[in-house]
C-alpha cells in the first residue's frame, strides 16, 4: 500500500497516536495528511477523509462494493473518518491504487483550496493594515492641525 503513494510521490512519516503505530501520507512539501495506513486485525487499513469516501462511494459504487470492509473511525478525531480495510494487499491492489488516486487528486484540491484562502486572509490583514496607517496619518494630519491652530490662537492673544 505504500509503494502506490511512493510511486505517486507523496511523502510518508512514520508516526505514533498513543501505542498506535501509523503512516501519515502527505502531498510533497505539505504538512496537511490527506490519508494514513494502519495496521488492523483483517490486514491493513487506509484511512481516508469524508470527502474521499463519499466520491468513491458516488462516482465508483462497483468498487466501492468490492472493499473488503468500511469502518466509521471519525469518533477517533485523528482526522480522517473512514478506514477501508484491505484483506489481501496483492488482491486488492486495483482497489488500493483506486483509493489512492481518489485521497491524491483530493489532497491537491484542498491543498490548492488552502492556500487560496490563506492568500485571501493575508490579503485581507494588508487591507486592514493599510487602513490603520491611512487612519493614523489622518489622525496625526487632525492633530498636527489642531495644534497649529492653538499656537496661531496663543500667538494671536499675546
Amino acid at each position: 500500500m505504500r509503494k502506490q503513494f511512493e510511486i505517486a510521490g507523496c511523502e510518508l512519516v512514520d508516526m505514533k497516536a498513543g501505542p498506535q503505530n501509523y503512516t501519515a501520507i502527505r502531498n510533497p512539501g505539505s504538512e496537511f495528511n490527506i490519508a494514513a495506513i494502519y495496521g488492523s486485525r483483517k490486514g491493513a487499513s487506509l484511512w481516508i477523509k469524508e470527502r474521499v469516501h463519499n466520491r468513491l462511494r458516488d462516482k465508483y459504487p462497483e468498487a466501492y462494493s468490492q472493499f473488503v470492509d468500511v469502518v466509521d473511525v471519525d469518533l477517533f478525531r485523528r482526522g480522517f473518518a473512514w478506514a477501508v480495510h484491505f484483506a489481501d494487499p496483492i488482491e486488492d491492489e486495483w482497489l488500493i491504487d483506486l483509493v489512492c488516486t481518489v485521497s491524491l487528486q483530493w489532497g491537491k484540491r484542498e491543498e490548492a483550496r488552502r492556500e487560496a484562502v490563506e492568500q485571501a486572509k493575508q490579503q485581507e490583514r494588508i487591507t486592514k493594515a493599510n487602513r490603520e496607517a491611512e487612519k493614523r496619518e489622518r489622525m496625526a494630519d487632525k492633530r498636527k492641525e489642531w495644534r497649529d491652530r492653538k499656537s496661531i490662537e496663543a500667538s494671536v492673544e499675546k
